[in-house]
Order: C-alpha cells, then structure tokens, then sequence
C-alpha cells in the first residue's frame, strides 16, 4: 500500500538545497538565496487545476508596494485574462488562427502589419505618417461603407479602379 509522510508543521529547506521528486530527482524546486526556480529535466512541466471552475492566478508586486493578478487562467469562463499591460517583442508575431497564416507583426519601429490568409492587408506606418491598404500591391479591394450605403467608397485593386456608391466602377474614377 502506499505511504504519505505527513508533516504538521512548516517544513524549511535551506538555500541552494532543493526538494527533488522523481526517481532520478528529475523535477525539483529550490531557491539559491536570491531567486526561487521551479525546474523539470525530462517531459513536460505541466500546471494542473482541477477544482472545478477555478483559476491559475499570476501575481506579483506592482511596483508600489502591493500585488496585482499579471495572468489569469480562468477555469470557469475557458479564458486567459491578460491583466496588466502586454509586451510582445518588436518583430515578433501574435497569431490569430492557431497556425501562421493570420497575425500581426511589427515589422520595425512603428511599423505594424496586418496579415490575414498569409496576405498582408494592411499596415500602419508611423514614421511615413501612412495607413496603408493592399501594400505589396495584390489584387485586395477595399470598401467603406457608409450609414445607408455599403459601398460608399470602393476601390477595385485587381482593375485599379475607384468607385463612388458602386462596387464595380467601369473607369479611374467612377
């Protein structure tokens, strides 16, 4: 049968002295004298909760002496609530679609792409004062639509033609 050691009261591990599980110690956790690590060496290293319709909370100082939630991992609602402001590192992508097709990226300083099928769409372009639609110059239409009129501006790349109150402009500028 099994056995559990049972201990009533707090139980202290010195610094840079860790508490080892597994049969070669492969998971452990320990703390050096100045940070805490949580560390595994083989498989995944997964955080499990299972009381129903509870959360995997983050938390840490706010920089004025109390603590906030940063992530949120709601168990309840099926959501990841971002709490706090959100970096993603210049250059880096943040996906849509769970695959690679649909994304932004800041391509560089204040210059932000907006891709959707694998096609950039649009992109924003601080340092040329641009909001740019159809930038590689592929055959992607745009329309603005008004209070009571869908195609109140209609721009037909593939034709290079502009409509007015038409999607299908027969000249420049119609």
């Amino acid at each position: 049968s099994a056995t559990k050691t049972i201990a009533d009261e707090s139980i202290l591990i010195k610094d840079t002295k860790a508490l080892q599980v597994g049969d070669a110690g492969d998971g452990s956790f320990f703390h050096n004298g100045t940070n805490t690590f949580l560390s595994n060496s083989t498989g995944n290293l997964i955080f499990e909760q299972l009381a129903d319709d509870s959360d995997i909370i983050f938390k840490t100082d706010n920089g004025s002496g109390g603590v906030n939630n940063y992530l949120v991992i709601d168990g309840g609602a099926h959501a990841i609530d971002l709490l706090e402001d959100t970096r993603l590192k210049a250059t880096r992508k943040l996906f849509f679609d769970g695959g690679g097709n649909s994304y932004v990226h800041e391509e560089s300083a204040d210059n932000v792409m907006f891709f959707i099928g694998g096609r950039n769409m649009l992109r924003l372009h601080e340092g040329n004062g641009e909001v740019v639609v159809n930038d590689p110059g592929l055959d992607t239409n745009l329309r603005v639509e008004g209070d009571s009129d869908s195609n109140l501006l209609f721009t037909d790349a593939g034709n290079d033609r502009v409509g007015i109150g038409t999607n299908s402009p027969s000249k420049k500028l119609e």
